[in-house]
């Protein structure tokens, strides 16, 4: 299992790279954007908008390149002889090291960007967005957990189902139009009061709580995807 694990490590290190600096170039990007609205459109306050760049393409990235670098890898393993028991397991962790690496990567930024607003513009008020604000270690923990069974259980679907990706694709729309609701407390539309409820009550539990739950569905989501996993053929 350890040499499966070394072995799939090495193949991704290349996109890792690419991951990394993707996610770094974002938050520079929305920091000169801020910079040069606090310059030249005299606002009161900042907010770190490069982080939350960041936060979004990271969610892309991470989401959508472990499916469908998951789908790929898995038909060449096993294509080479590499069993399903071997593989999947060994791609899972892989996958949690390198998720686990961009959250924790979104979790310094965000320190980074509005250290560096409070040195340019120390007369401006700092925003308050719960979804930065509240990021602390553990949620990095609980989130790289469920992110990893998202993909992995996205991957398995793909190959499972004909109409696969029209469901992952319905469900991260799905996703972009209830979160929103859930974290700010948005009323618009029927998808804003779902998220909002979902929301609520997701607030009412305490830490611990939060973050077990995160896990537990990214522990569930990565069960039901390695028993799909086990029945599939190698698909070219």
């Amino acid at each position: 299992m350890w040499k499966s694990i070394k072995g799939q490590v090495k193949l991704e290190l290349c996109d890792m790279g690419v991951y990394l600096a993707t996610e770094i170039g974002l938050c520079v990007l929305g920091m000169a954007i801020m910079i040069c609205i606090q310059i030249f459109g005299h606002e009161k306050s900042y907010f770190p908008i490069g982080s939350m760049i960041a936060m979004l393409g990271v969610l892309f990235m991470v989401l959508f390149g472990n499916i469908f670098g998951m789908c790929m890898g898995f038909d060449v393993a096993v294509s080479m002889g590499k069993t399903r028991r071997y593989y999947v397991p060994s791609a899972v962790i892989t996958y949690f090291m390198m998720t686990l690496l961009l959250v924790a990567g979104l979790f310094v930024l965000i320190r980074v960007e509005t250290g560096v607003y409070a040195i340019l513009f120390p007369e401006k008020i700092k925003e308050s967005i719960p979804v930065l604000t509240k990021f602390t270690l553990p949620w990095v923990v609980g989130l790289s957990a469920v992110l990893t069974g998202c993909g992995v259980l996205g991957a398995a679907v793909v190959r499972q189902f004909r109409r696969g990706k029209i469901i992952i694709l319905a469900a991260w729309l799905l996703g972009c139009w209830t979160i929103p609701g859930a974290t700010d407390s948005r009323d618009r539309n029927i998808l804003d009061r779902i998220g909002n409820a979902w929301g609520q009550w997701f607030a009412g539990f305490q830490l611990p709580v939060q973050i077990s739950m995160l896990v537990g569905a990214g522990v569930i989501f990565t069960v039901t995807a390695y028993l799909l996993f086990r029945k599939q053929a190698v698909q070219w």
